[in-house]
């Protein structure tokens, strides 16, 4: 959790910051946002960004559908499988959404064909 919190962290520093204007009589002031810190128990940067990987890692974890696992994996061996396949998620959830189509397609061809010829199964 620390190695994805330390890359956002100089990633924020890299990117310009949000700001506020605001416009006075004769001049227009331009005050920037940055980090914002937990003191006064508001809701600070940190806050935001642990609700929000909190947030993908429920999603990706609860929206992982795998094959049932075989007699012979324990339970450690399928934690592991779909710890493997969350982080596939989270990083490129793209392979994941092209190969859930890809099995759809391989499905709806042998449910075609098993119409076509009920001896094919």
């Amino acid at each position: 959790m620390l190695i994805p919190l330390l890359f956002l962290t100089v990633l924020h520093s890299s990117l310009p910051v949000a700001g506020a204007e605001q416009i006075g009589q004769n001049a227009t002031t331009h005050t920037t946002v940055g980090w914002v810190s937990d003191a006064d128990n508001n809701r600070s940067t940190i806050t935001l960004l642990y609700n929000c990987l909190f947030t993908i890692f429920l999603c990706t974890w609860s929206a992982m559908h795998l094959n049932v696992p075989g007699e012979k994996d324990t339970q450690l061996r399928t934690f592991l499988r779909k710890c493997e396949w969350m982080l596939i998620g989270v990083l490129a959830p793209e392979w994941v959404a092209f190969l859930a189509i890809m099995e759809w397609y391989s499905t709806w061809e042998l449910v075609r064909k098993v119409h076509i010829n009920p001896t094919v199964a």
